[in-house]
């Protein structure tokens, strides 16, 4: 990019979706001779709310990356933190994961974090449940707040 003459390179491209990209092209969305290279070998992932079994093992090297990021000595969840976390349904995939991790790891005072942690995730504040959104935040953030002694 950017010289006068051409250079020849060896790459190969790793590329992530959550789109159909054959139905893209269909629809004119995304360019025809882009998906062809692109599309030499495909791999599809289930999302996490497929694949259960992933989630303590997921957890567990989410622990040791926030140990280090944090500097923080967190050995596990609870059974019942656990219990909690395979129960729900990941609606943000492997990403949601992640950030319930590491905002349980942030305000954790243990070495085992339990299943206090996760109570913004319990089938309490589901939306459906509770009425709006923004009552359920409401609710979510003065839970915190008493349980914080904020």
């Amino acid at each position: 990019v950017g010289s006068s003459r051409s250079i020849k390179v060896d790459v190969r491209i790793l590329s992530a979706t959550n789109k159909d990209l054959k139905k893209e092209v269909e629809e004119r969305r995304f360019r025809e001779d882009l998906f062809y290279r692109l599309n030499v070998f495909n791999v599809d992932v289930p999302p996490l709310r497929e694949r259960k079994e992933d989630i303590p093992l997921i957890v567990e090297h989410l622990i040791c990356k926030y140990n280090k990021i944090l500097n923080k000595k967190v050995k596990k969840v609870s059974a019942k933190a656990m219990e909690l976390l395979l129960d729900y349904n990941y609606p943000g995939n492997i990403r949601e994961l992640e950030n319930i991790i590491e905002r349980s790891m942030i305000m954790a005072k243990d070495e085992i974090i339990d299943e206090k942690y996760f109570n913004f995730i319990s089938k309490e504040t589901y939306i459906e449940k509770r009425g709006t959104l923004k009552k359920a935040e409401k609710e979510l953030i003065i839970k915190y707040l008493i349980q914080n002694e904020g």
